[in-house]
């Protein structure tokens, strides 16, 4: 059982889950075992099986709801992973995680209210955590910030960073496809000549298809943990920490292409960020941008949605971009991702700084 933990937490997980399935066979009341067992499947995306072992595991008394609650939500048994991840807050452990998934599972089914309660139970927990205090505002739409504070973005993407790539991968996320087409087929003939910025760059999902444009490619982010990632990939020439707004706004480069995937859905109001990302762009220059979609929104045109993130609508964007002096050369209708098993509504615009 150890040897299979220490192999499952250096990836190894072929071999982790057959050491420990063998120390299940040899000791079938060891708790401990199917709980890592439940790791292991977890991390090799089993989760069907996973679930059978965290169910062994808490009837032998182990705490292993949170696992179980989680297995069961990759299954879409939601109402099972409810059920399970109110076990978890109850006996306690990663009572954040729990509070974070129960919530948001609870929105995803338009049970605004049972959501809002979990998220006032998780703030009287912990008065000051910044996740609880966005979301709850998301829900019950009073004292609705015009932006994500700094402190739930780097709280949401350093909790996020380790499985932020495959969880991308398993919700079909095509932001950095549909960025990096639209830049091709703006860059055609500037090979190497650009100055990129990949504003919000996170683990770097869009720099292989900016880099063989870039002279010089930088990333900013908030998340040290998703920069970590990003510099592992050995493709981006700067990468910095810092929030994007106060970045631009520091004159410290200008750029001849800004582009930005799901980093903009953490902004309610745009008109600070694009004058902003006006600024930083040269003459001429660009910005290639992802936004989720509203339908309809209150005025001026953005909304806070139960998931964290924000949604604009068509005509917010066209004035709030005319009102920062870009021009709007394109604005496409696109699906981003798959959510909850339904597609999520965006936009992806260019907007130019005339020279």
């Amino acid at each position: 059982n150890n040897l299979g933990h220490l192999l499952a937490e250096s990836g190894r997980l072929g071999e982790a889950v057959e050491l420990i399935e063998r120390a299940v066979r040899l000791a079938p009341g060891f708790a401990e075992a199917f709980r890592n067992l439940g790791h292991a499947l977890t991390a090799q995306q089993r989760p069907a099986d996973a679930a059978r072992a965290y169910r062994r595991a808490v009837e032998l008394g182990a705490d292993a709801y949170l696992g179980l609650a989680t297995a069961l939500r990759e299954q879409g048994l939601v109402d099972e992973a409810i059920a399970a991840f109110r076990k978890a807050i109850a006996i306690g452990g990663r009572q954040a995680t729990a509070f974070h998934s129960l919530g948001m599972l609870l929105s995803a089914r338009q049970r605004e209210a049972e959501a809002i309660e979990v998220y006032e139970q998780w703030l009287r927990r912990d008065p000051e955590n910044p996740v609880a205090r966005h979301l709850l505002a998301a829900c019950c739409h009073q004292s609705v910030p015009e932006r994500a504070s700094n402190a739930y973005v780097e709280a949401v993407f350093d909790g996020f960073a380790s499985v932020f790539d495959q969880r991308l991968k398993d919700l079909e996320y095509h932001a950095p496809e549909l960025v990096g087409q639209l830049v091709s087929r703006r860059a055609a003939g500037a090979a190497g000549a650009l100055r990129i910025l990949d504003a919000g760059c996170g683990t770097g999902l869009c720099g292989p298809s900016l880099r063989p444009y870039a002279s010089r490619l930088t990333g900013v982010d908030l998340s040290a943990r998703m920069l970590e990632r990003a510099r592992s990939l050995d493709c981006y020439d700067r990468l910095v920490r810092a929030e994007l707004g106060a970045f631009l706004g520091g004159g410290e480069e200008e750029f001849d292409l800004i582009v930005s995937a799901d980093t903009l859905v953490y902004f309610g109001e745009l008109a600070t960020i694009l004058h902003a990302v006006s600024g930083a762009l040269a003459p001429g220059g660009s910005l290639i941008a992802t936004l989720e979609r509203a339908e309809e929104a209150p005025a001026p045109g953005y909304r806070l949605n139960a998931h964290g993130r924000y949604s604009h609508s068509e005509g917010y964007v066209r004035s709030v971009c005319r009102d920062c002096g870009l021009r709007l050369d394109s604005l496409r209708r696109e699906v981003l991702r798959q959510e909850m098993g339904q597609p999520v509504a965006g936009l992806l615009f260019e907007a130019v700084k005339d020279a």
